[in-house]
């Protein structure tokens, strides 16, 4: 029997070979009809036999690309067609119809079909490029239907040609053969191109111009681009989603260049390596991290540095680079990630990286160029402009980014992937929506790692997130233009008018401000016009730890209610109006447990607050945080006379200014925050005096606890976080702490260097262990509700292994995210998910889920 179907199918389905497809499934099964590309998705007409029909229906979804991902599929019955009508409507064969006119309004306020996101070169297309029988041989912008440039190049929906930036580079008669033959990997690939018809790389001088009249090749680029990188140069070199700044990971000096060029001093740098051979000489990792690594994604990846070094690496050359020196050696440099435990690799991810390869044995550092706090860049002449002089080149090429996207940052924490950084190979991400949205959401953010997240309805079955890619912190105008040049990008590719806007309640967060004028312009047009623009205009305020529980449960498609561990730096609290103190009234959350579902939220238990004495200040000085600590216990004289290191090199009459502002509280707010807990800590245990870059004291405590043997402990008791009253005290951590270090004085002359490592890495095994522990006991009071666990602090993998450990041993039920970063970078996603969720009359907590003052 012959039926016909109507198929509409949304997610992932642009840019992946999905109408290839479901070309070739037709012709399997002998099907006649077309498929098409539209702004909400793909749609397809079909008729045949029912048996047919029924397993190419099934089969979207099992046999459906790789690199495709399919939220929904409605199938709608149509009227059979007749053998005279088939000829005339499906001239009895199936076909890909041409896409509708891009510039057509979406007038119904709907997420457009999802936007892919770039890929790594596949292997095929790598096999292409070292083949010289290929058209694609040494070609360095190879690309094919499975791989290459997605996001980053388009400019509307749907996703063919003529919406990228490759528009403008007229296909060849093989080029256009390829893409017209379906059953060539290349067909209907929008970025198809090669030697002869699309863009070539250049190299260009540092002021941007090019060599006068002298046409380089390819491969005469890239030599000049592999010599100044072996001359001590730093090259700009044109990625995927913007340029990076590259040099020679062996050559100090190189690196000391490129970080006076990024204004980026200390902060570790990732490197990239030519394949994983040479990656493990480097790094030590498990499967997972290996496959992570080397999948088309190609995030960089934080893996454990190799601790030992019996022999200089000494690879052989590519005939390509003979003229180099032989016995060229591959050893790391130091200052590259100093006193850190992890290195951030990544491997080569475009045809051009490979090709660079062929001229170079040396690992290089890859790091996105841009000065530290300012966007990425990508366009080559304002790469020019920004670095000026300091470049011995630029490597560049025309096809243009057209949405920047910088480089995904991911680890392995507590036996799963980590998202630190969501960007190419991730973002855009999506994930579905509880069918309550009737006007389109944006999320703000937060003000540090900002990603944006859209809400809208995408079909009558369900609605749909979309979660930007990296942005930044919002701490500068051009960092704040960016981000609504990304948010204006982001609504205009997929066609809605957002009417409900969520952001942190922090009252100065830029996102905050912006989200308020969003509010006031759209009201005020709205008074303009007779008939309303936007049915209901509206802004929520979500506390900043709330949205981080959020954003897991998020993730997770959680809709019930949770005990979230949201431990962080500082974000702005709830006040509590029944508080009898400063103290118990501190507004500076930062190491919080909420009990929240997707309506509210209830603080059940804190850390115990301290003062941050000079404000912002002490965020970026631990021995001020340290002496706080203290002086909640402790008077000036006392501390004076236990004679910690961590004081030693100030002068004296400085412990006393900060003490004036700390007894008067001359802004000196208190804060609950246990990253700037763990920052004081460190400073009590390393000596360390400033923070260089966010996170520097956990990774410093990392790199000790990971010393640290596994049979070696300090006698201690089972808990020194002492739960009292709704808070954890830190008092007992601090004195034990204090008494290993004057028993064991670090710098007493019988203390060798050896015995002070022990006693540090002893004591930051310690603060990790307390912190779990903390965490298994607040679990236990509320065994009744699954773990969330979320916030910077818990990026920190030793941490994080502990506690998951704990947990399993424990037989707790946990939830981390995976791809949204459990740093600020996921707020947006937690923002959204409340937002979603909002109903006339909010649920309130159950009451026996509240737990009594």
């Amino acid at each position: 029997m012959l039926k016909r179907r109507h198929i509409e199918v949304s997610g992932i389905v642009q840019g992946v070979g999905f109408r290839p497809f479901i070309f070739g499934m037709a012709q399997q099964h002998q099907l006649v009809g077309w498929v098409l590309n539209h702004s909400q998705g793909v749609s397809i007409e079909v008729q045949g036999i029912d048996s047919e029909l029924e397993l190419f229906i099934r089969n979207i979804t099992q046999q459906a690309p790789p690199l495709s991902h399919i939220d929904n599929i409605e199938v709608g019955e149509l009227d059979v067609l007749s053998e005279q009508h088939i000829a005339a409507d499906y001239q009895n064969q199936f076909s890909i119809h041409a896409s509708p006119n891009a510039n057509l309004v979406n007038s119904t306020n709907q997420l457009s079909t999802h936007l892919s996101p770039d890929f790594s070169l596949c292997a095929d297309c790598l096999d292409d490029i070292y083949d010289p029988n290929s058209r694609y041989y040494r070609y360095p912008l190879t690309n094919c239907t499975h791989c290459g440039p997605r996001f980053s190049i388009i400019k509307a929906l749907p996703y063919d040609r003529k919406n990228t930036s490759m528009a403008d580079f007229a296909m060849c008669d093989q080029c256009l053969q390829a893409y017209q033959d379906p059953s060539d990997r290349r067909y209907h690939a929008q970025p198809i191109s090669c030697p002869n018809c699309g863009p070539q790389i250049q190299w260009r001088m540092a002021n941007y111009s090019t060599i006068p009249d002298l046409k380089l090749s390819s491969d005469q680029v890239l030599q000049h681009a592999a010599n100044a990188i072996l001359a001590g140069g730093v090259v700009a070199i044109k990625g995927i989603g913007g340029f990076h700044l590259v040099c020679d990971a062996t050559n100090a000096k190189a690196v000391d260049k490129l970080r006076a060029s990024k204004h980026r001093p200390t902060k570790p740098l990732a490197i990239m390596v030519k394949n994983r051979a040479q990656a493990e000489h480097y790094v030590e990792a498990s499967a997972p991290e290996w496959q992570l690594l080397e999948s088309q994604q190609r995030p960089i990846t934080l893996l454990r540095k190799r601790q030992t070094r019996a022999h200089t690496f000494k690879p052989v050359l590519s005939n390509l680079a003979g003229n180099l020196a032989s016995n060229l050696a591959s050893k790391l440099v130091s200052n590259i990630a100093t006193n850190v435990p992890y290195l951030g690799l990544m491997m080569p991810y475009t045809p051009l990286h490979h090709l660079l390869f062929d001229y170079l044995e040396t690992p290089l550092v890859f790091t996105s160029a841009n000065r530290s706090g300012q966007p990425i860049l990508i366009n080559g002449a304002d790469v020019a402009a920004t670095f000026k002089l300091d470049l011995a080149g630029i490597l560049d090429h025309p096809r243009d980014i057209i949405n920047a996207c910088d480089d995904s940052l991911v680890h392995f924490a507590g036996g799963q992937r980590q998202m630190l950084r969501l960007g190419r190979g991730f973002a855009p991400f999506y994930f579905p929506l509880p069918n309550t949205i009737e006007q389109p959401i944006l999320a703000a953010g937060a003000q540090q790692k900002v990603s944006f997240a859209i809400g809208a309805g995408q079909n009558n079955a369900q609605s749909q997130a979309l979660i930007s890619p990296y942005i930044g912190d919002l701490t500068n105008l051009e960092m704040q233009q960016d981000y609504q040049q990304r948010i204006n990008s982001l609504t205009q590719l997929h066609q809605i008018t957002v009417a409900h806007y969520v952001c942190d309640q922090h009252p100065r967060y830029v996102s905050h401000l912006w989200a308020q004028q969003q509010l006031t312009h759209k009201l005020a047009v709205q008074k303009q016009v007779v008939e309303p623009l936007i049915a209901k205009i509206k802004l929520d305020t979500i506390q900043h730890h709330y949205a981080h529980v959020l954003s897991v449960m998020a993730e997770h498609q959680l809709n019930q209610t949770v005990l979230g561990f949201s431990f962080d730096g500082t974000g702005f609290g709830q006040p509590d109006e029944l508080a009898t103190s400063l103290e118990q009234n501190c507004e500076l959350w930062g190491g919080e447990v909420l009990i929240a579902n997707t309506t509210t939220s209830q603080r059940c238990c804190s850390l115990k607050p301290f003062r941050l004495i000079g404000g912002e200040q002490a965020i970026t000085s631990p021995t001020r945080l340290l002496l706080a600590l203290l002086l909640e216990y402790y008077s000036l004289d006392q501390i004076k006379a236990l004679q910690l290191n961590a004081f030693a090199s100030l002068p004296e009459h400085q412990l006393d200014n900060w003490h004036v502002l700390w007894s008067k509280g001359i802004n000196s707010p208190y804060t609950s925050s246990i990253g700037r807990f763990i920052d004081a800590y460190c400073a009590l245990v390393t000596d360390i005096e400033s923070v260089n870059f966010e996170g520097e004291c956990g990774l410093k405590l990392e790199q000790l606890a990971l010393q640290l043997d596994s049979t070696s402990s300090l006698p201690i008791a089972a808990h020194l976080f002492e739960i009292n009253q709704q808070q954890c005290d830190w008092l007992p951590l601090l004195v034990m702490s204090i008494d290993a270090l004057k028993v064991n004085p670090l710098k007493a002359a019988q203390s060798s260097a050896q015995q002070t490592e022990k006693i540090q890495s002893k004591l930051a095994q310690l603060l990790f262990s307390q912190l779990s522990h903390f965490v298994l006991a607040i679990s236990e009071q509320h065994s009744q509700l699954p773990i969330v666990l979320c916030g910077g602090v818990f990026q920190n993998r030793v941490l994080m292994d502990i506690v998951c450990q704990q947990l399993k041993t424990n037989n707790k039920p946990y939830y981390v995210s995976q791809t949204l970063p459990l740093n600020d970078g996921g707020i947006a996603a937690g923002q959204l998910w409340f937002a979603a969720h909002q109903k006339p009359e909010r649920d309130t907590l159950p009451a026996d889920h509240i737990v009594p003052s």
